[in-house]
């Protein structure tokens, strides 16, 4: 995923846009599991904003998982807003992390396979009110109630339900 900046690197306020497709498979290294599937989506442009160039862009990647609470299947669309700015070879006092640019051309690849691990959904709901399973019979009581007794005490923790009746 590499772009050309030759045209906008040399000028002030030159913009280029740009849009790639790629397999996730190609963008996550290695055996790495995760939940995406299919393709992602890139779109965006690069600016030349003075002193760095300034990468806007919109990513779009489909997950399949499973509710944390329910554990019914959901498929999604996750949109990562990415903003990186770029700075010249010759560029002074800058973070040692900062992204510098040599060449024409920037490899955007890396940076967006790392956007995409570090904002994929740690635990994802069908729905924010999503009841979950029943801890007894594993009904999904969303879809339906159960009749089963939900305050089952741990026997190893019944000497303390003393303690709250005020004994």
């Amino acid at each position: 995923m590499k772009i050309n900046i030759s045209s906008i690197k040399k000028e002030r306020g030159q913009s280029k846009g740009f849009s790639f497709r790629l397999p996730v498979g190609d963008l996550i290294a290695g055996d790495l599991v995760t939940p995406f599937q299919g393709e992602v989506a890139i779109e965006g442009k690069i600016s030349n904003v003075g002193d760095v160039l300034l990468l806007e862009a919109l990513l779009k990647a489909f997950y399949k998982n499973e509710c944390a609470r329910c554990l019914e299947p959901l498929e999604e669309e996750l949109e990562i807003s990415l903003v990186e700015k770029f700075f010249p070879p010759a560029a002074q006092n800058i973070d040692e992390e900062a992204l510098v640019y040599e060449g024409d051309f920037i490899d955007i690849k890396s940076l967006v396979s790392d956007s995409l691990l570090l904002e994929q959904p740690i635990r994802v709901l069908c729905k924010d009110d999503c009841h979950g399973l029943c801890p007894v019979c594993g009904k999904n009581l969303n879809l339906e109630d159960c009749a089963c007794e939900q305050n089952i005490i741990d026997p190893r923790l019944a000497v303390l339900q003393r303690f709250g009746e005020g004994e």
